[in-house]
């Protein structure tokens, strides 16, 4: 959870809870994070399904 900055993502999307937004939410990228060359890495853009992350803001900004 360290090394992805789990800890740090889940207490940000609690800290919006609390303070009132109800659409925001943490999705972990269980497996996801490599570079091009195969290095795994959990910054890299690979972790988000581009499609699922479209829809997934357009709902948001209904």
């Amino acid at each position: 959870m360290y090394y992805m900055n789990g800890l740090d993502q889940t207490a940000m999307i609690q800290l919006l809870n609390d303070m009132g937004n109800k659409k925001a939410e943490f999705i972990n990228s269980y497996q996801k994070g490599y570079r091009i060359e195969g290095n795994r890495h959990p910054h890299s853009w690979s972790i988000v399904e581009p499609v699922e992350c479209m829809n997934w803001i357009l709902d948001v900004l209904k």
